[in-house]
């Protein structure tokens, strides 16, 4: 006995919402494989971050627009049926066009080349271990002075404690492994593609100085800057 007409049109539409939401799910899930090779050391961050998240990605993202669309129209079709899957391919490419929006509107608000200084003409500079730690990490070198590199960060006009200045690389997520009279310094490892980070907060009577660099500057996304601003909002806190 054959199948009647309504039970082929509603298996035609929940095929079609069906390839909607993997075509919309394409995106988030090539930005976790990505993300999930380097983890695994089977691609490099240039190939991961560089290609394949920063380029494939949001070509993907936009594709899975009609597909959310495409999805969409089935689910409006037979709601019963494929309503549920059209809703999910929506959602779903909603939050990656929303995660990808956020985070250019962070790279556009936070600039600067991966090494940012409070103090462009007498940038604090970091301790022997630190750069040690680097060279080991093969680095690029720090130049003595920052360039903010249109990064927007100012010093503080007072001298902070040491407590102070310890807790505002704590707030940033900075391990702490050295702190004084004079100032402290630390390193952030990020979750996400485990780029390295040292800041370093220098004291001195009447002004307090951050500077924060990435180990990997090609990599940074404005990043450095934003550490800066998260350091220096946590000792004005």
């Amino acid at each position: 006995m054959s199948a009647s007409p309504q039970h082929d049109r509603r298996t035609r539409m929940f095929r079609r919402a069906r390839l909607g939401v993997l075509i919309a799910a394409l995106a988030p899930l090539t930005a976790f494989a990505a993300l999930l090779g380097f983890k695994f050391n089977v691609w490099s961050i240039s190939f991961a971050l560089d290609v394949l998240t920063l380029k494939v990605v949001p070509v993907l993202a936009v594709i899975g627009v009609f597909g959310a669309l495409y999805a969409a129209f089935a689910a409006l079709a037979e709601r019963r049926y494929a309503g549920s899957l059209g809703l999910a391919a929506v959602v779903i490419s909603l939050l990656t066009i929303g995660a990808f929006g956020w985070h250019y509107a962070l790279a556009r608000d936070a600039r600067g080349g991966g090494d940012v200084s409070t103090n462009a003409a007498d940038s604090p500079y970091y301790p022997e271990r630190v750069i040690a730690a680097r060279a080991r990490d093969h680095a690029a070198p720090v130049p003595a002075l920052a360039d903010a590199g249109g990064c927007e960060v100012s010093f503080l006009p007072t001298q902070v404690a040491p407590s102070v200045a310890a807790y505002g690389l704590d707030k940033a997520g900075f391990d702490i492994p050295a702190a004084g009279v004079g100032g402290g310094s630390g390193t952030l490892i990020t979750f996400w593609y485990n780029r390295t980070y040292d800041a370093v907060v220098r004291i001195r009577p009447g002004r307090t100085d951050v500077r924060v660099t990435a180990r990997d500057p090609d990599h940074d996304q404005g990043k450095a800057c934003r550490l800066a601003r998260q350091i220096l909002a946590g000792m004005t806190a």
